[in-house]
């Protein structure tokens, strides 16, 4: 197995409903995927760092590569790489120029085990190529809507990760308990109630998770899922429910989880 990704075994489960308080939900079902490996955690922001030292120009965008990039933007035209919260005049990058290491470098050492976010459907894609491209015998993508939600939900269909009931302390959430986990996550993994029952961690809270997806919304919108470290709303922790953003745009909350497969497979 790859370092870092956890085995979910081949096995029916219930996906989708029909609550009310969901938000563009799958439909109600149950469905029989292959097994898949998932990352156990989010990207980091300093894994990331190496994709832009190699990638980016002086202004921090890149030409896609991956197809399915060039494929959604049109081709050749550059896109912005740099993770960054917030936009102008308040925009704050989280890795910046520095001429003394190699053109980018974090904005602080102290968010290296951060969860990266703050970047666009299109960056996520592409640095899922970059790294399928640099790791032999394996290739990385975003996960389907239906592999996350198994991935968070199990086979029962719990509306939580942990269960069928909310608790902001479980998860890394803008009402939890603790001043220090109501900015955005330092670390990665750091509440253990935010575990699925395969040991997946931050399903429900940290940064907002990108999947191939496509919502009701626009075909032009890629699905997200997860409530974020600034949610407020309980339906956006439900592991059910999703919600649609232009793949072209940065989304200050939004960060990646890889799904790993074999070459060849």
């Amino acid at each position: 197995a790859p370092e870092g990704f956890v085995w979910i075994a081949n096995s029916p489960f219930r996906h989708g409903g029909s609550d009310p308080d969901l938000l563009q939900n799958l439909p109600a079902g149950q469905s029989d995927l292959g097994g898949f490996w998932i990352g156990r955690l989010e990207v980091a922001l300093s894994d990331y760092l190496l994709f832009v030292l190699e990638r980016a120009d002086g202004k921090g965008y890149c030409v896609p590569e991956s197809p399915s990039a060039r494929e959604t933007y049109g081709g050749d035209r550059p896109i912005e790489i740099i993770p960054a919260l917030g936009a102008a005049p308040r925009r704050t990058e989280l890795i910046i120029p520095s001429e003394k290491e190699k053109g980018w470098r974090l904005l602080n050492s102290e968010l290296a085990d951060s969860p990266l976010q703050g970047i666009s459907h299109l960056a996520a894609l592409e640095y899922a190529h970059w790294l399928s491209g640099r790791t032999p015998g394996w290739r990385f993508r975003l996960p389907t809507d239906l592999e996350w939600e198994k991935a968070a939900r199990g086979a029962d269909g719990r509306r939580f990760v942990w269960g069928d009931y909310f608790v902001w302390s479980f998860c890394s959430s803008k009402l939890g308990p603790h001043p220090a986990y109501r900015r955005f996550p330092r670390e990665r993994g750091a509440f253990p109630f935010d575990e699925s029952v395969f040991g997946v961690r931050d399903l429900a809270g940290s940064v907002v998770e990108f999947t191939v997806g496509r919502t009701p919304v626009s075909p032009h919108f890629r699905s997200c899922r997860g409530g974020g470290w600034d949610g407020f709303d309980e339906y956006r922790f439900r592991a059910d429910t999703r919600f649609g953003v232009p793949a072209d745009s940065t989304q200050t909350s939004c960060g990646i989880r890889l799904v790993a497969e074999r070459e060849g497979n």
